[in-house]
């Protein structure tokens, strides 16, 4: 117990007003930056607000403005897969309009020679009107 209470009575712990007087300076700089970092919170958003507001007026021409967009963008890779993929349908499609042609004006039915199934009437008029 001698131990102990020697310790104790050489260890004083810091005054709580030395303390306080230390980490006031720290407080003040915190405070501060909440404050740059509020006011620069107001800024972005009101320069968002503007932008939505010009582009909700039709100030924004994509004929005059140009998008920089990375080119490793994945919307911009999805939208070539969609694309290549349209185009080819697109082409089947062609193909298969011109096939449809040549088998109708050869006098075939919905079903062609050598019970053949070719395009329902439906699908080519349709196809027709998408052209």
């Amino acid at each position: 117990m001698s131990k102990v209470s020697c310790f104790a009575h050489h260890f004083e712990p810091p005054k709580a007003h030395t303390l306080i007087e230390f980490y006031i300076p720290e407080i003040e700089k915190v405070k501060q930056t909440i404050v740059e970092h509020e006011e620069r919170y107001e800024d972005i958003r009101k320069a968002a607000e503007d932008m939505e507001n010009r582009l909700g007026s039709g100030e924004y021409n994509a004929k005059v403005w140009r998008v920089v967009e990375f080119g490793g963008n994945p919307a911009a890779k999805d939208y070539a897969i969609r694309k290549e993929t349209l185009e080819k349908l697109k082409q089947e499609n062609e193909a298969l309009i011109v096939k449809f042609t040549d088998l109708q004006s050869a006098g075939a039915s919905s079903t062609g020679a050598g019970g053949e199934k070719t395009v329902p009437i439906e699908v080519f008029e349709r196809l027709r009107e998408e052209q």
